[in-house]
């Protein structure tokens, strides 16, 4: 008997890990509170996960075991900026299985946020049992100089504002790197 895995896995209170939303999914979804999807995986969202009323289902695909692009990451840290600063997000980022872009998406945007690597990758793993956090095949130099590009991009209040919405739930003992 085969178990099915949970709809999404939510790494702070507003942002979630998953596996690419089947139909049956979609609706799981919706009852959990999200708002937006970011896919990053190979394969474009079905039309049920288009016409099941997120307020943004956006395509960005990244390729698997290679180190994320540069520009398509600075183009991925530009779309979750922008969903967190809309009201009351709750966004889930995913890819076919939920195992490797997607947690190193998150794990890169937690990172431009200046949280900690090691605190990145705790975050995302106890979240979800087959994430990883950090996928060593998914980054190499230049992606980490386009994420530490991005985060210092952002004017200090956005950088806060940011913090407060992603990161609002988690202990005080959360390992802010950058305080600028």
């Amino acid at each position: 008997m085969s178990v099915m895995r949970p709809a999404v896995n939510w790494v702070t209170s507003t942002l979630g890990v998953g596996p690419f939303p089947s139909p049956s999914r979609v609706v799981a979804l919706r009852q959990q509170g999200v708002t937006d999807i970011l896919n990053v995986s190979d394969a474009r969202s079905l039309p049920e996960t288009l016409s099941a009323g997120f307020r943004e289902v956006i395509f960005i695909p990244v390729a698997d075991c290679v180190p994320i692009d540069p520009d398509t990451l600075a183009e991925t840290l530009a779309t979750l900026d922008r969903l967190f600063l809309a009201p009351h997000p709750r966004v889930l980022v995913h890819c076919l299985a939920g195992q490797n872009r997607s947690p190193t998406i998150i794990w890169l945007f937690l990172r431009s946020l200046g949280v900690n690597s090691t605190v990145a990758k705790e975050l995302i793993e106890a979240a979800s049992m087959d994430a990883v956090g950090g996928h060593p095949l998914l980054w190499d130099n230049h992606t980490i100089a386009a994420m530490v590009s991005h985060r210092l991009s952002r004017p200090t209040t956005t950088l806060q504002h940011l913090r407060n919405v992603v990161l609002g739930d988690q202990p005080p003992s959360l390992q802010v790197v950058d305080e600028r």
